[in-house]
């Protein structure tokens, strides 16, 4: 949450910045960070400072401190103890921190999202959702970026032409994107800090104001003594069952802590379904086979389904259809016209296997794709759609249309 309200402050920002293309003259342009920040904090407060009520309204005693187990069934919060039939754990993660030599003078995600001034310069170690997430957000604020990608690619899991269509955005923009670096050593020189890298086979540097971590996260189980709760664990997290039941019976595990899909929408699902097993009993199971998600860079990427070759290391004959928002009528008009949607779909039987968005929105559009695929709709349903003109979903459904005339000259059976 706090993130995507830096984000929508960014995505106005940019809008003010062009809004002579629509003829609207805005006389002095400028970026107020700590206002940015206010709001920020405002609506976080708002968001936060309503749960505590809402939880004691509905009975449930909120005890602050660390936790850690006692026994099979018993924790220890601060001195006291409590016992429960059934416990269910959602630690959450925190930021991975890799063996770099000086690495203490650099910043996480979370200080990002209270940094008080703007730097000229950031180097962000990390090409993943979080690092590029934040690169986007502070070039947009008029920061250079220059982010360190230790593998091959950009948001690694990504269908392909997401990562290849998101780095040439960002690249157009003007961050910087150095990928396959094993950075070595944070320095820090003159107030300023310098970073060794190597990259093609050389040893480089980089200077500036701020270094940032972000090379993903871990589950955050440290202190829990989980070994004293009957509880089996390892580097990915607490291990849990199809019903999200750990070793211990008595337990159940949602969120960050179990590794997998760190999303908060996922978190959210998987505490509904654990506390419903562990009160109704194991009845159900998790499915992470349809779960959207949505990476805030600007503009947006998303996702739901199977990547294209994911879908086809299962063996599966598929055939990828995409088309770019530059020929979307609402999104030239709009002035966004950078990425694409694309479809993958089994040939034959016209199943939906997977959605990909780079652009305007995908964030929201994603999920006609996901309502699409959980009412197991073809690619032939979702041509008889009528959209509303114009919009920038209507670009889905023409999509759709054309995949259909290409599959019957294939002669594909409906």
């Amino acid at each position: 949450m706090p993130k995507k309200a830096l984000v929508r402050a960014m995505e106005v920002w940019e809008t003010v910045k062009k809004a002579d293309v629509f003829g609207v003259e805005v006389k002095q342009q400028r970026l107020n960070w700590h206002k940015v920040l206010h709001r920020k904090d405002y609506w976080i407060d708002k968001f936060v400072g309503g749960k505590e009520p809402f939880l004691e309204k509905q009975g449930v005693d909120l005890v602050y401190g660390e936790a850690k187990f006692v026994d099979v069934h018993t924790l220890q919060v601060d001195g006291k103890t409590y016992t429960a039939d059934r416990i269910l754990i959602g630690a959450g993660s925190k930021p991975v921190m890799p063996p770099i030599e000086g690495i203490e003078h650099a910043k996480t995600n979370r200080e990002l999202l209270t940094l008080p001034e703007l730097p000229e310069t950031i180097v962000m170690i990390g090409g993943g959702v979080i690092g590029l997430e934040f690169s986007h957000i502070y070039h947009a604020a008029g920061v250079k970026v220059t982010i360190l990608q230790r593998g091959s690619v950009l948001l690694k899991g990504q269908d392909r032409d997401s990562s290849e269509e998101i780095r040439k955005i960002s690249e157009k923009k003007g961050i910087d994107v150095i990928t396959n670096t094993n950075v070595r050593q944070i320095r820090e020189k003159n107030g300023q800090y310098v970073v060794h890298f190597e990259a093609g086979g050389k040893q480089h540097t980089i200077e500036a104001d701020l270094v940032v971590i972000a090379a993903g996260r871990k589950p955050d189980i440290e202190g829990l003594d989980l070994n004293k709760g009957g509880i089996d664990y390892d580097g990915n997290g607490i291990k849990v069952n199809e019903y999200l039941q750990t070793s211990n019976e008595r337990v159940y595990a949602a969120g960050d802590c179990i590794g997998g899909m760190m999303l908060t929408p996922v978190a959210s699902y998987e505490a509904r379904l654990a506390i419903l097993n562990a009160f109704k009993g194991n009845k159900t199971k998790v499915d992470y086979a349809i779960i959207p998600h949505t990476v805030f860079t600007m503009p947006q990427v998303a996702t739901v389904g199977l990547t294209e070759d994911q879908a086809r290391a299962k063996g599966i004959d598929v055939v990828s259809y995409k088309t770019p928002f530059k020929h979307n009528g609402t999104a030239i008009l709009l002035g966004e016209t950078d990425g694409f949607i694309k479809l993958v779909i089994e040939r034959g039987s016209g199943k939906i296997l997977g959605g990909h968005i780079v652009g305007i929105e995908a964030g929201e559009l994603i999920h006609e794709i996901a309502i699409a695929m959980r009412v197991n709709m073809n690619i032939y349903d979702l041509a008889n759609v009528v959209q509303v003109h114009p919009t920038l979903s209507e670009g889905l459904i023409l999509m759709a249309q054309q995949a259909v005339r290409e599959l019957a000259t294939q002669s594909v059976p409906k």
